[in-house]
């Protein structure tokens, strides 16, 4: 039977005909650029972060068509060579890690993985940016939450995420907790949960981002296919009683892009994960080599 099921996976690989990548574009840009990477690699769950004149993206990572499970890297952005250099795997574990949110706090660098086949949200802190973590607590236990984001706003902490409840999708609600302090409190469910029912608007598509003092939430379509589009919302009202928000952008994907599910926004850049669909001849021997390539590394 696993015979069989290995057999299978390779044959989908391939001929699978896409493959999620990353691409970025300059803040006030219009046109995306694709960023170059391995061919037997799929990344996706995109996070930036200019810091020390660098431009660091988070993302998570696994190789294409035949392992699920994904693991955490980071690299830095090269905008001469369109290429991620010093590229680094800085978690991984026996479940499946993805959605590496990346976001400082009281000046410190922290990370919450999605780690829901793990039943728990956690929270890492870089000992050495962006390179090293460390686990630092478990933010809240026997939950199974997809895309967790956290955003400060008159000094409570609030996490958005996803919850996989009554067998239904990740992508079907979203929840919201707070706490009076991230690192030396329980986070408490906010009063109106769910604030979403409805896989259109309420699975989470990056950070919260703040401009002019206002804070919008990204959100991606999953009610055609995972990541038709992204959605912007305003947050209108954020307290530990109230929430409130209203969509007021459609961001659509690249042309030729099948999905795209995340957003990430930098001082000085936007980044996005996206799937192209490629076919061909080539790609399909290409993929067969990469096959080859993977499964000689058993029997060495």
């Amino acid at each position: 039977m696993r015979l069989k099921k290995n057999v299978i996976k390779a044959y989908r690989y391939i001929l699978s005909t896409h493959r999620w990548s990353l691409m970025y574009k300059g803040i006030n840009d219009e046109k995306y650029i694709d960023i170059r990477q391995p061919d037997d690699l799929s990344r996706a769950d995109s996070f930036a972060v200019e810091f020390g004149n660098k431009i660091y993206i988070f993302f998570e990572e696994w190789v294409t068509g035949l392992n699920a499970k994904g693991y955490l890297s980071v690299g830095e952005l090269n905008t001469d060579k369109n290429e991620l250099t010093n590229v680094h795997k800085i978690l991984e574990k026996k479940y499946h890690l993805s959605y590496p949110f990346t976001f400082k706090y009281k000046n410190e660098w922290y990370l919450i993985p999605e780690t829901h086949q793990k039943n728990s949200i956690d929270l890492y802190k870089f000992t050495e940016f962006p390179y090293k973590l460390e686990k630092v607590k478990i933010l809240i236990d026997d939950i199974d939450a997809a895309d967790t984001t956290l955003t400060v706003k008159d000094n409570t902490a609030y996490l958005f995420t996803n919850i996989k409840e009554h067998g239904k999708s990740h992508s079907d609600n979203l929840s919201l907790f707070y706490s009076s302090d991230l690192l030396n409190d329980d986070f408490k469910a906010h009063s109106m949960n769910p604030l979403k029912i409805d896989n259109r608007y309420a699975r989470m598509a990056g950070s919260i981002v703040k401009e002019n003092g206002t804070l919008y939430r990204y959100a991606q379509d999953c009610s055609i296919s995972y990541g038709d589009c992204i959605y912007k919302f305003e947050i209108i009202e954020l307290t530990e009683s109230k929430y409130r928000e209203k969509m007021i952008e459609t961001l659509c994907k690249p042309n030729k892009c099948v999905s795209s599910h995340t957003f990430s926004k930098s001082d000085n850049f936007v980044v996005i994960d996206v799937i192209y669909r490629v076919r061909g001849v080539a790609h399909v021997l290409r993929n067969m080599v990469n096959l080859l390539r993977v499964v000689s590394k058993y029997f060495k």
